[in-house]
């Protein structure tokens, strides 16, 4: 084999140089800009939207332990209006995000409009004079609406790095998911007593 003379060898790294220069300039410098942008949109697409669920969450909560109050005609009716319709930023970029959290995410408004619908239907077939299925009805409807909400948010918070919701001096009992969780629980409990104690009569 004939040795690589030393203007051989450095013609060849110096080709090899300019090669690896050109791949970094054209391929890989694009691609980690890319990469870092996309990044950033994913980072402020999570923390705008973890804002929005959490105010959501928040409603729902109060919604969810609105047990009525007294109206103009002396019947029971609802003290909180329902919590407006989660409306994201028209400035994300959705496809920062990987493809199953974005469905998850852009699907939540079907979820709030069928609660919606349910809700409805019980306001329309349930009468005097206590409204209790009614307001059991919409109690859990949002109870389980704010948990998912909740649900997303935390799904956001881990993938992305943003920290838990620290609570203020004036809300350090403010524990939304408990609350919501024991509503659905206490919220079963009376259905189901209430339907025994029917089946009792009826037997």
């Amino acid at each position: 084999m004939t040795p690589i003379s030393d203007g051989t060898r450095t013609a060849l790294i110096g080709a090899g140089s300019a090669l690896a220069g050109v791949v970094i300039g054209t391929v890989l410098m694009p691609w980690i800009r890319e990469r870092t942008a996309r990044a950033r949109a994913a980072r402020y697409l999570a923390i705008r939207v973890v804002c929005i669920l959490n105010e959501f969450t928040d409603n729902c909560v109060s919604v969810a332990l609105d047990s009525g109050g007294e109206g103009k005609d002396g019947q029971l009716e609802a003290q909180i209006a329902a919590p407006v319709l989660p409306s994201y930023p028209d400035d994300l970029d959705w496809r920062s995000v990987r493809h199953d959290l974005m469905y998850d995410l852009l699907s939540f408004s079907d979820a709030v409009r069928k609660a919606e619908a349910v809700v409805n239907w019980a306001s329309n077939n349930t009468y005097a004079p206590d409204f209790s299925e009614f307001f059991e009805t919409r109690s859990i409807q949002y109870a389980n609406l704010g948990l998912r909400a909740d649900t997303l948010a935390e799904q956001l918070r881990m993938d992305y790095r943003i920290p838990e919701r620290a609570p203020t001096p004036y809300d350090m009992d403010w524990k939304p998911v408990d609350m919501l969780k024991r509503v659905v629980k206490e919220t079963q409990e009376r259905a189901l007593a209430r339907m025994n104690s029917l089946s009792v009569v009826t037997d």
